[in-house]
C-alpha cells in the first residue's frame, strides 16, 4: 500500500524514471527487450492488456508498468504488431480512465446537489448529517487514497502515451525504420493475428487517442483529483506535447479533423489549465522550427480566438513577435513573415488595433519580416472597405500611404512585396479612385527597377490597373476628349449666355491668382446649377452621358434635378481623371518597349501580356509595342514563341472578339473584321517587321489557326469585291495571303487568272494616263505588282512542280510591265516591280535566259537610238540594273540545273545498285566461271567506289562546268559580258559624264553582282570599288558597297582578305546608315568565321560608344555573342586593350584607333578618355574565368614598361582594377611589383592599383584560401604604402616617358603578332619568286602603315615603291552563288522597301535571330558623282589565286531567301584548304 501511494513525479527525461527515490514513484525492474524473444514479448503484452482490461489502475504495479515502460523506451527494436499492443493498451487503459471516472465522482455531485436543494430541511436531518460526517471521517481518508491513485494513473498514462506518441512521429517520417514487413515471422514466434501495419498511422486511431484526451480535459479534472485546483504544469505540459508532436508531423497538418481536436485540446489548456504563460513562445518555436507550421498556427489562434473568445492570445504572440524587430535577418523570420500574414487574413478584425506594433518591423532590419507586414497590410485595407465605417475610411487611407512609401524600399524582394499586395487590392476591386493615379504613376517608375523581380511586379500592376479600370472598358483617348470637349462647349455657351446678367457684378479690382481660380471653380459650377435648370433638357443630357459609366442614368424617365447636377459635376471629374491615366499608360508604352530586349524571359512575358490587354482596350499607341512583339517571333525561347503566337492568336485571329452578342455567335463579316486586323499589320511596316509577320503567319498555318473563312475573306478583299475597303487593303490582303502560300500554295491554284488581271490592271494604257485618279491608281499599282510577283513566285515552293513555258501569258505581261514607259511610274517603283519581275521569270519560266535576253536587246536599241548628248539616263539606269541582275540570276540558274544533273546522276547511281544487288540474287542459279567474274566486277567497282575515282570524276566534271559557266557570262563575247565595259565606264564615270546619281548608284549594284559571278572578273575591279567605296560622297553607294562586300567574302573569301582593313575604315563612317551597314556586315561576317579576328576589332569596339544608339546596341550585341563563342573574345582582348589606351596625351584628344582611321571620312565622334574606359569597362565584364584573369594580370603588367605616356599607364591600371582577383592573380600581381612600381607615382594609377586591394578584400569570404590571399593582400598593400605619394607630376611623367623611351628599344616579345604561317612547300616557292627578304610587322604597325597611305593618297601614287600587301592566308573554299543572291542591295529608296534601316532594327531588338542576314540599302536622291580616281592595286606577287568553289546544291533547296532564318550553319564554317603545290595547281596548267 505504502508503494502504491507513492506520487508519481513526471520527470524531464523519459530515462529519468529508471533511477528510484524514496517519495517518487520508479520503475524498479527493466524489462529486457533486445534479449527477449517475440513469444515472450507478445506474451508479456497479453497478459499486461488482461489486467489492464479489468481494472486500469492495474498500471500502478510494477508487474505492468516496469515491462510497458521498458518495451516503449526500446520502441525502435519491436515491430509492427508489438508497436499496435502497446498503443491498444494505452487506448484502452484511458478508455477506461474516462468511464470510471464519470461514475466515480458522478454520484457525490448528485448527493451535494440534493443537500442544496433540501437546505431548508428539518434541524433533525441536519444533525443527522453531521453525525454520518464524523462517522465517515475514515471514508474521506480512504477517498484522498483513491484520488491520488486516480491522479497517479492518469499521469503514467498520458507520460507513457506522449514518449509513444513522440518515437512514433519519427517512425512515421521514416517508415522503413523499425518496421517489420507484413506477416514476417521470427524464431520461435507465435502465428500473428494482424497485418504489419502500425496502427498508430492511421488517422482514425489517431483521432480516437485524440478525442479521449479531449473528453478528459473537458471534465476539468483539475478541480477534483488535484488540492489547488490547478492541474501541475508537468502534466499540463505532457498534454500540450502530445498535441504539439502531432502538429509537427505534416501528415497530420492535412487532416482538418485531426487539426479541430488538437485546436480543441489546446484551447482548453489554455482557458482552464493555465497553460496560457507557455502557449505563446511555444507557438513561436514551432513556427520558427518547421516551415509548414505558420499557416496551421495560425488557423489554430482563429480558432481559439473564435471558439473561446480568448483575445489576449492574439496581442501577446504579436508583442512577442514586435520584440524581434532589432534582431538581424535569418531564415525563422520567412515562417514568422508567413505566419503574420496568415493571421491577418483570418482574423484582421483583432489584428488592426494591434498594427502599431506589427508596424515596428517595417523599420527592422529584415527585409522578410516587412514582406510579412506589407502582405498584413493588404488583408487589413481588405476588411476596413468591406466594413465600410468612419474610422476605417481613415485608417484605410493611412494604410494606402504606408504601401505606397514601402514601394521605395531599399530592398528589392521587399518592393517585389508592396507590389505584389497593390496588385491583389486593384484586382479585387478595392483601389479607391482616388489613389489610380497615384498608383499608376508608382508602377510605371518601378518598371524601371534594377531588380527583375520588382520589374515582373509592376507589369503585372500595370495589367491589373488597365484591366480593372474604373473609367470605362474602352480606353481611346480620342474618345475620352470628345467629352471632354463635348462638356466644355456646353460649359461655353452657358458663359455667354450668362455674361450680360454678370458684368454689372463683376469688380475691375485685380486678385491674386489663386482667388481667381477659386472663384472660376464656382462660377463653373454655379454654371452647371443654372445650365441643368435653365438651359439643358433630358436629351442634351442623356447625349452628353452616352458610352460612359453614367449611361444607366436614362433609363430613368424621372431623374431628379439635383442628381443631374451632382452627376454632371461627377462627369467632369470623371473625364479628366480618365485622360490622365490614359496619358499616363501611353507614356509609359517607351520604357516598357525597353524590356522587350531584355534578357530576362519574365520581363519580355510580362511585356507581352500588357501590350495584349492594351490592344484589347483600345489604347492608341499599344501599335508600338505590337510591331516590337512580331520581332520576338524569332526568339529561340520556347516560352517567348509560344507567348508570341497566343498573343497574336488572341488578338487577330480570335473571331469571338468581334462578336458583340451575348450569345458568342458568329457571324460571316466577322471573318471579314479578322481579314482586315491581318491586313492592318501591313501597313507602315519595315522590312524586318514584315519578315516577322511572314514567320509568324507560318506558325499560324503549322497550327492550322487560319480559318478557311478568314482566307475566303482576304481573297475577296484583294479582288475588291468588298465595299468600304481601299486598294490599300487589297495590297496588304495580297501580302498576306503570299504568306500563307508558303506553307500551303494550293490556295494559289485556281486564282492565279484573278491574280493576273486584277494585278495587271488589264484595259490600262501605260502610256496615256487620262485623269488624277489613274495616276493614283497606277502609283498604288506599282506596290501591287510587286506583291503579285512575290506571290506568284510560290507556285514553285514545293518540290516536283514543273516549270511554265515561255508563252505563258504571265511572261508576256511581265515583259510588257517591265518595258512600259508610264511617265507616272517614278524611277525607285520601277527598280521594285524589276527586281522581283526578273526573280519571277527565273523561278516560274522553262526557258528564262530567251526572256532575258530580249529585255536587254529592247532596252540597247532603245539606249543606241538615242543622241549621245541626249542621253536618257532612266533608261540608262534601267538598263544596267537589268544587266546586273539578270546576270546573277543567270548564274543561279545556271547552278541549279547543274543541281538537277547532279540529281539525275545520283538516282542513275542507285538504280545501277539495285540492279547490282537485284544480279547478285540470282548468282546462285549460275555456274561458278560466271560467278567468279561477277564477283571480280563487284570487287572492282567498290574499290574504284572507296577510293571515289568514280565520285572526283563526277566532281570534277562540274567544276569545269561551273567555271566555264561563269566565264562565259563574262566574257566580252557574251550578250551580257559585252556590256561590262560599260559599267566599268559608268563607275568609274569617264569624262565625267556618267555622273547622274541614279545612274552610278545603279552601276555600282551592277559592278558589284558582276564581280559575284566570276572570280578572275571580281580580283580585276576590286581596286576600282574600293575606290568608289572610299571616294565617293554618296552614303547609299557606300552602303551598299560595304553590304555586297559581305557577299563577296562569302563567295571569294581570299580574294577580299587583303582588303579587310579597308572595310573596318567603314565603321568611321559619317553617315550613320554606312557605319550602321559596316558594322552589320562584319559582325555577320566575324560570327560566321569568315574573316578572323585580328587587332581591328577595337574599331569595333569604337561602335560600343557610338552618338547613334542603334549602332551602339549593335555593337554591343556583337561583343557578347561573341564572349559565348569560346574565347575568340578573350583572345582579342589584348589587341583591343593595346589599341585602345596606346599614344594618348595628357590633355585628351583623339584615341589612336581614330587617328587610324581613314582622314577622309570625317568621323564625327570624338572619343575622349572617358568613352574608352566605357568600352573597355563593358569588355571587361565579359571575362569571368580566373585563368582568364590571371593571363590578363600578367599582360597589362607586361604593358606597363612600354607604356609611352601617363594616360595609357592610367588606362592600364583601369583595366586591371575591372578584373576578378583570387590568390594566384594576386600572387602575379605582386610578383611583377616592378614592372610599374614606378608608374604608382601617379596618384591616379595609384588609385586604381588601391582599388584592387580594397575589391578583392570584400570578397574574402567567397575565396577558397582567403588566409593566404590576405597574407599576400597585406604584404601588396605594405609596397603600395611605401611609395611616395607626393611626387612632383611633370617629375612622374618625364620618369615614365623615360622609361617608356628605353623599353620601346627592345619592345618584349607578346607584343609583336606573328604573320599567318603558310605550308612547308608554299613557303619554299614564295621565298624563291621574291627577290628581296620582307620585314615581319605586327598587326599594329601593319594597319598604320595602311593608314597613312590612306590619308594622303598623293603621295602614295607619288612614290615608285609598291605598299605591302596583308599576309597571305591559306585559300578558303568559294562559296554558293546562290546563298548571295538575296542579299545584293536594290537600288530602291521607298520607305517600305528600306531594307538596311529595317532590318537593323530586327538585329537590334531579337538577339536570338538564328542568321543575321547581309540586308540592301536603297539608292536614294543624292548629289551627282564625281569622276572616280582608280587606285593603285596590290603587287601582282602578292595577288592570291582562286580558291576552290564550293559544290552547287541540289534543286530542293531552291527557295527565296529573304530571312536570315534560311541561312544555314553550314554554308558559313570555316573549312580551310591547304593550298596546293604550285606544280599541280589548275593554274600552272
Amino acid at each position: 500500500m505504502n508503494q502504491v501511494l507513492k506520487e508519481f513525479k513526471i520527470p524531464i527525461h523519459f530515462e529519468d524514471i529508471k533511477s528510484s527515490s524514496g517519495d517518487r514513484y520508479s520503475c524498479t525492474k527493466i524489462f529486457d527487450v533486445n534479449n527477449a524473444n517475440e513469444n515472450l514479448i507478445y506474451s508479456t503484452l497479453e497478459s499486461i492488456a488482461n489486467r489492464l482490461k479489468k481494472n486500469y489502475r492495474d498500471i500502478l504495479d510494477h508487474q505492468n508498468f516496469d515491462p510497458l515502460y521498458s518495451m516503449i523506451l526500446h520502441l525502435k527494436s519491436l515491430n509492427s504488431e508489438q508497436n499496435n499492443q502497446i498503443f491498444g493498451i494505452l487506448r484502452n487503459a484511458l478508455t477506461q480512465f474516462l468511464v470510471n471516472y464519470k461514475q466515480e465522482f458522478k454520484q457525490p455531485q448528485k448527493v451535494k446537489e440534493n443537500d442544496d436543494k433540501e437546505e431548508e430541511g428539518s434541524e433533525e436531518r441536519e444533525k443527522e448529517e453531521e453525525e454520518n460526517e464524523f462517522q465517515n471521517e475514515e471514508d474521506i481518508v480512504n477517498r484522498n487514497n483513491v484520488t491520488t491513485i486516480i491522479r497517479n494513473c492518469l499521469k503514467i498514462l498520458v507520460f507513457l502515451l506522449q514518449f509513444y506518441v513522440q518515437l512514433n512521429n519519427i517512425k512515421e517520417q521514416e517508415p522503413s525504420q523499425g518496421i517489420s514487413t507484413p506477416g514476417a515471422k521470427g524464431r520461435g514466434s507465435k502465428k500473428k493475428t494482424s497485418g504489419g501495419e502500425l496502427t498508430y498511422t492511421i488517422e482514425n486511431s489517431k483521432e480516437a487517442i485524440l478525442v479521449l484526451l479531449n473528453s478528459i480535459m473537458e471534465l476539468n479534472i483539475s478541480n477534483i483529483l488535484w488540492r489547488l485546483n490547478y492541474a501541475e504544469e508537468e502534466f499540463v505540459n505532457l498534454i500540450s506535447k502530445i498535441c504539439y508532436q502531432m502538429l509537427e508531423n505534416p501528415i497530420n497538418q492535412k487532416s482538418d479533423v485531426i487539426k479541430k481536436v488538437i485546436f480543441s485540446i489546446l484551447g482548453q489548456l489554455v482557458t482552464s489549465y493555465n497553460h496560457k504563460i507557455y502557449f505563446t513562445s511555444s507557438m513561436i518555436n514551432l513556427i520558427q522550427s518547421h516551415e509548414n507550421l505558420a499557416a496551421v498556427v495560425a488557423e489554430m489562434y482563429s480558432y481559439i480566438t473564435k471558439e473561446y473568445n480568448n483575445t489576449a492570445l492574439v496581442s501577446d504572440v504579436i508583442r512577442e513577435i514586435a520584440k524581434q524587430k532589432d534582431q538581424k535577418d535569418t531564415g525563422t523570420f520567412k515562417f514568422l513573415a508567413k505566419f503574420i500574414s496568415e493571421l491577418t487574413e483570418r482574423i484582421p478584425k483583432y489584428i488592426l488595433p494591434l498594427f502599431s506594433l506589427l508596424a515596428l518591423h517595417l523599420n527592422g532590419e529584415s527585409y522578410l519580416m516587412r514582406n510579412g507586414v506589407t502582405e498584413s497590410i493588404g488583408y487589413l485595407i481588405s476588411y476596413a472597405i468591406k466594413n465600410q465605417k468612419e474610422d476605417n475610411k481613415h485608417v484605410k487611407d493611412e494604410l494606402y500611404n504606408i504601401l505606397f512609401e514601402r514601394v521605395y524600399d531599399s530592398n528589392g524582394y521587399s518592393r517585389a512585396s508592396v507590389l505584389k499586395t497593390l496588385n491583389s487590392l486593384v484586382e479585387n476591386n478595392q483601389l479607391p479612385k482616388i489613389h489610380c493615379q497615384t498608383l499608376t504613376k508608382l508602377a510605371i517608375g518601378r518598371v524601371s527597377d534594377k531588380t527583375s523581380q520588382v520589374r515582373r511586379r509592376a507589369l503585372k500592376l500595370l495589367v491589373s490597373l488597365i484591366t480593372h479600370n474604373p473609367y470605362s472598358p474602352s480606353l481611346k483617348l480620342s474618345l475620352f476628349k470628345q467629352k471632354r470637349t463635348q462638356f466644355n462647349q456646353l460649359i461655353t455657351q452657358i458663359k455667354k449666355d450668362n455674361q450680360k446678367s454678370n458684368e454689372a457684378k463683376m469688380e475691375v479690382d485685380q486678385q491674386p491668382v489663386e482667388e481667381e481660380q477659386k472663384e472660376e471653380q464656382e462660377e463653373d459650377d454655379a454654371l452647371i446649377k443654372n445650365c441643368v435648370i435653365k438651359y439643358i433638357n433630358r436629351d442634351q443630357f442623356i447625349d452628353l452621358i452616352k458610352d460612359t459609366i453614367f449611361d444607366r442614368i436614362k433609363e430613368h424617365k424621372d431623374y431628379p434635378l439635383h442628381k443631374q447636377i451632382e452627376t454632371l459635376k461627377r462627369f467632369k471629374d470623371w473625364v479628366e481623371n480618365a485622360i490622365e491615366f490614359i496619358e499616363l499608360i501611353m507614356n509609359s508604352v517607351g520604357s516598357i518597349c525597353q524590356l522587350m530586349g531584355s534578357v530576362n524571359n519574365s520581363d519580355i512575358l510580362e511585356s507581352i501580356n500588357f501590350f495584349r490587354e492594351c490592344v484589347n482596350l483600345g489604347i492608341e499607341n499599344s501599335n508600338i509595342g505590337v510591331s516590337k512583339m512580331l520581332l520576338l517571333i524569332w526568339n529561340k525561347e520556347p516560352d517567348i514563341k509560344n507567348a508570341i503566337i497566343n498573343a497574336f492568336n488572341n488578338l487577330y485571329l480570335d473571331v469571338n472578339r468581334h462578336s458583340q452578342s451575348g450569345n458568342g455567335s458568329v457571324l460571316p463579316k466577322h471573318y471579314y473584321f479578322v481579314a482586315k486586323d491581318l491586313i492592318d499589320l501591313t501597313k507602315n511596316a519595315n522590312l524586318g517587321e514584315i519578315t516577322s509577320l511572314e514567320e509568324l503567319v507560318n506558325e499560324f498555318q503549322k497550327k492550322s489557326l487560319v480559318h478557311p473563312k478568314v482566307v475566303q475573306a482576304l481573297w475577296d478583299l484583294f479582288s475588291q469585291k468588298v465595299i468600304n475597303y481601299t486598294k490599300e487593303d487589297s495590297v496588304g490582303a495580297l501580302m498576306i495571303l503570299s504568306m500563307i502560300s508558303n506553307c500551303d500554295p494550293k490556295i494559289l491554284t485556281d486564282k492565279i487568272n484573278m491574280i493576273l488581271s486584277i494585278g495587271f490592271k488589264d484595259g490600262v494604257d501605260h502610256s496615256k494616263p487620262t485623269d488624277d485618279k489613274m495616276e493614283i491608281d497606277e502609283k498604288e499599282n506599282e506596290f501591287m505588282l510587286k506583291y503579285v510577283m512575290i506571290i506568284l513566285q510560290k507556285l514553285r515552293s514545293q518540290k516536283d512542280v514543273p516549270r511554265f513555258k515561255n508563252n505563258q501569258l504571265i511572261f508576256e505581261k511581265i515583259t510588257q510591265e517591265i518595258l512600259s514607259l508610264s511617265p507616272n511610274r517614278t524611277i525607285n517603283e520601277w527598280f521594285i516591280f524589276a527586281e522581283q519581275a526578273i526573280n519571277t521569270i527565273y523561278k516560274l519560266a522553262e526557258q528564262p535566259d530567251s526572256i532575258g535576253e530580249k529585255l536587254i536587246k529592247t532596252f540597247s536599241d532603245r539606249i543606241y537610238q538615242q543622241d549621245i548628248q541626249k542621253t536618257d539616263f532612266e533608261t540608262l539606269s534601267k538598263f544596267v540594273f537589268l544587266i546586273g541582275h539578270l546576270t546573277l540570276k543567270q548564274l543561279v540558274h545556271i547552278e541549279e540545273i547543274q543541281a538537277e544533273t547532279r540529281r539525275l546522276a545520283h538516282e542513275k547511281e542507285q538504280k545501277q545498285k539495285e540492279l547490282l544487288d537485284q544480279k547478285a540474287k540470282k548468282q546462285s542459279s549460275k555456274s561458278k566461271k560466271e560467278q567468279e567474274k561477277d564477283r571480280a566486277t563487284l570487287v572492282a567497282d567498290s574499290i574504284d567506289k572507296e577510293l571515289g575515282i568514280n565520285q572526283a570524276h563526277v566532281e570534277t566534271e562540274f567544276e569545269k562546268m561551273q567555271n566555264q559557266a561563269e566565264m562565259d557570262l563574262t566574257l566580252e563575247s557574251n550578250l551580257i559580258g559585252n556590256y561590262s565595259k560599260l559599267i566599268l565606264a559608268i563607275c568609274s564615270n569617264y569624262n565625267n559624264f556618267f555622273s547622274n546619281e541614279t545612274l552610278q548608284k545603279s552601276a555600282v549594284l551592277a559592278l558589284c553582282k558582276l564581280m559575284l559571278v566570276n572570280q578572275e572578273f571580281c580580283d580585276k575591279n576590286l581596286q576600282l570599288l574600293f575606290t568608289i567605296l572610299e571616294s565617293s560622297e554618296n552614303e547609299t553607294i557606300r552602303s551598299n558597297i560595304v553590304i555586297s562586300l559581305g557577299d563577296l567574302a562569302f563567295r571569294f573569301p581570299n580574294s577580299i582578305e587583303p582588303w579587310t582593313n579597308r572595310i573596318y575604315n567603314r565603321l568611321s563612317d559619317k553617315n550613320v546608315a554606312a557605319r550602321k551597314n559596316s558594322l552589320l556586315v562584319l559582325t555577320h561576317l566575324i560570327l560566321n568565321d569568315m574573316i578572323k579576328v585580328k587587332g581591328q576589332i577595337s574599331e569595333m569596339a569604337l561602335c560600343i560608344e557610338d552618338p547613334d544608339e542603334r549602332v551602339c546596341n549593335l555593337a554591343k550585341l556583337f561583343f557578347t555573342t561573341l564572349a559565348n563563342k569560346g574565347t575568340r573574345l578573350y583572345n582579342a582582348l589584348p589587341d583591343i586593350i593595346s589599341r585602345l589606351t596606346s599614344g594618348r596625351s595628357d590633355q585628351g584628344g583623339n584615341t589612336p584607333a581614330t587617328t587610324t582611321l581613314n582622314s577622309t571620312n570625317n568621323n564625327p565622334t570624338n572619343f575622349d578618355n572617358e568613352s574608352i574606359r566605357n568600352i573597355l569597362k563593358y569588355l571587361f565584364a565579359f571575362i569571368q574565368k580566373d585563368k582568364q584573369c590571371e593571363t590578363l594580370v600578367g599582360q597589362l603588367c607586361a604593358r606597363f614598361s612600354i607604356a609611352k605616356t601617363l594616360v595609357e599607364s592610367q588606362n592600364i591600371a583601369f583595366c586591371l582594377q575591372l578584373l576578378n582577383y583570387n590568390d594566384k592573380a594576386i600572387r602575379k600581381l605582386l610578383d611583377l611589383y616592378k614592372s610599374y612600381q614606378d608608374k604608382l607615382l601617379d596618384q591616379e594609377t595609384y588609385g586604381y592599383m588601391l582599388n584592387i586591394i580594397s575589391k578583392t578584400k570584400k570578397s574574402l569570404h567567397l575565396q577558397k584560401q582567403a588566409t593566404e590571399l590576405k597574407q599576400v593582400l597585406d604584404e601588396l598593400e605594405k609596397k603600395f604604402n611605401s611609395i611616395d605619394k607626393n611626387s612632383d607630376g611633370e617629375q612622374t611623367e618625364a620618369s615614365i616617358n623615360h622609361n617608356a623611351t628605353n623599353a620601346t628599344n627592345e619592345p618584349p616579345t607578346s607584343s609583336i603578332k606573328k604573320p599567318v604561317s603558310k605550308p612547308a612547300k608554299a613557303k619554299a616557292k614564295a621565298r624563291a619568286r621574291q627577290t628581296k627578304s620582307k620585314t615581319i610587322v605586327s598587326s599594329e604597325e601593319e594597319i598604320s602603315s595602311e593608314d597613312s597611305e590612306n590619308e594622303n593618297p598623293k603621295s602614295k601614287s607619288s612614290k615608285s615603291s609598291k605598299p605591302l600587301p596583308p599576309p597571305i592566308t591559306p585559300n578558303r573554299p568559294t562559296r554558293n552563288a546562290k546563298k548571295v543572291l538575296t542579299k545584293l542591295p536594290t537600288p530602291s529608296s521607298s520607305e517600305n522597301e528600306s531594307s538596311s534601316n529595317d532590318v537593323s532594327d530586327n538585329e537590334n531588338n531579337n538577339n536570338t535571330t538564328s542568321k543575321p542576314p547581309i540586308v540592301s540599302q536603297e539608292i536614294s536622291s543624292e548629289d551627282s558623282e564625281e569622276e572616280v580616281k582608280v587606285q593603285k592595286p596590290p603587287p601582282s606577287s602578292t595577288r592570291k589565286k582562286p580558291a576552290p568553289k564550293r559544290k552547287l546544291p541540289t534543286s530542293s533547296e531552291e527557295e527565296e531567301e529573304s530571312s536570315s532564318e534560311e541561312d544555314d550553319d553550314s554554308d558559313y564554317e570555316d573549312t580551310k584548304v591547304k593550298r596546293k603545290p604550285a606544280a599541280k595547281s589548275k593554274g600552272r596548267k
